[in-house]
Formats: structure tokens, C-alpha cells, sequence
């Protein structure tokens, strides 16, 4: 099956909320983000909106930029922020 079509889950829905997030958070577009990660505004579309997730390298690439999708990813401050929202 290809990954690409794979049906929406909890954590694949979790990821969408965190990069929009921490996006929105640093103030960016899409395309701000776009750029900073050298993909197009379509992928960043796809990943907040369409349940798709980035291949491992690309995980690896965001992660070094955002430290806090890295805290996210393994589970250290992400909860905390969204409990202190609540």
C-alpha cells in the first residue's frame, strides 16, 4: 500500500496540529515555512491539512530547525504547552 494514501490516524493528526502550531507560533506562512525547509507550500498544505507526514529525512530536517517539534516528537514539552492552554 502506498504511505501517501494511508487513512488519517490520531497520531498522524497530532503531527498536523503541532506543525501548524509551532508555524503559527513563529509567526510564519506556509510559504515561510516552505522555504525554510526547502519544500513546496503544497507539501506544508498537505502535512497540516491532509494527514500526510514527511519521510524520515525531511522529519530529521524540521526537527533540527523547530527544537520544539523535536520536544514534541519525543513527547517532553508539547503536552505541557497544550496543557497550560487549557
Amino acid at each position: 500500500m502506498n504511505p501517501k494514501f494511508i487513512k488519517a490516524t490520531p497520531i498522524r493528526c497530532d503531527f498536523c496540529r503541532v506543525i501548524k502550531d509551532i508555524r503559527k507560533a513563529r509567526s510564519m506562512t506556509q510559504l515561510d515555512l516552505a522555504e525554510c525547509l526547502n519544500v513546496s507550500r503544497t507539501t506544508i498544505h498537505r502535512w497540516e491539512f491532509d494527514g500526510h507526514v514527511p519521510d524520515a529525512n525531511m522529519l530529521i530536517t524540521a526537527m533540527a530547525t523547530f527544537p520544539e517539534m523535536r520536544d514534541h516528537i519525543i513527547g517532553v514539552t508539547y503536552l505541557a504547552h497544550c496543557k497550560s492552554k487549557t
